[in-house]
């Protein structure tokens, strides 16, 4: 995938503005153990994805995301974290 495509998908997430700041950008997950304890099978929907946003001066952010969101963005985001050393 090109790289400004790759650009405009993580600026729906967070401005532009913030990028030079960015360390790295990651997803994480939580489970929820109270559902995990109630699943059967290979279901996974106890569990919540994040958007890590690592910031130069060691903040931490995190935006909530779907688990389709987390798929789409999984693809891109070492290509999106390349781009971010290059600032």
């Amino acid at each position: 995938m090109d790289i400004d495509k790759t650009i405009e998908i993580f600026e729906e997430y967070f401005p532009r503005e913030e990028w030079t700041k960015v360390r790295k950008v990651s997803i994480k997950f939580k489970d929820i153990l109270i559902l995990k304890w109630l699943s059967r099978g290979n279901v996974d929907f106890y569990r919540r994805y994040f958007l890590k946003i690592s910031y130069l001066d060691h903040t931490v952010k995190k935006i909530s995301l779907s688990a389709y969101d987390k798929n789409f963005l999984k693809q891109n985001i070492k290509l999106f974290n390349q781009y971010l050393k290059t600032l």
